[in-house]
């Protein structure tokens, strides 16, 4: 029986880990249970990055279908393009290197100390993407 309910502990805690990873959340408190919560989470984040209608060539586009295809041809069309008529990168958008940075530090090893450094300070409940 003990083992019986150490597996149901250890099967909620993997639910919860999936939920929160789904969710992309990193403000919930730990050992928190709520998976509807975190599935309510997930469902308001599709809903808010789901794409109900494109401008195409003018005209809008709703049906599901059409977008797809609106957005397969223009990225079909994008990278079989003809190189020549892409449009050169203009030079003043780029920000100039100020001469107090020390270019030549960019290029020096790292050290085993500001790798780990780096490594374990990362949140481990955090993910990427522009939440």
């Amino acid at each position: 029986m003990h083992r019986c309910h150490a597996e149901y502990q250890l099967r909620l805690l993997m639910e919860e880990e999936f939920w929160k990873q789904k969710a992309a959340v990193r403000w919930v408190a730990e050992g928190e249970r709520n998976t509807r919560f975190f599935q309510g989470y997930v469902r308001q984040k599709r809903a808010k990055s789901y794409i109900h209608s494109i401008e195409a060539n003018g005209s809008p586009l709703t049906q599901e279908a059409q977008i797809r295809e609106s957005a397969v041809a223009h990225f079909q069309t994008l990278f079989t393009s003809d190189r020549r008529s892409l449009v050169a990168p203009n030079a003043s958008f780029f920000p100039t290197i100020p001469p107090s940075v020390d270019l030549i530090g960019l290029c020096e090893l790292l050290s085993r100390e500001e790798v780990r450094d780096a490594v374990f300070g990362i949140d481990p409940n955090s993910v990427s993407g522009p939440d």
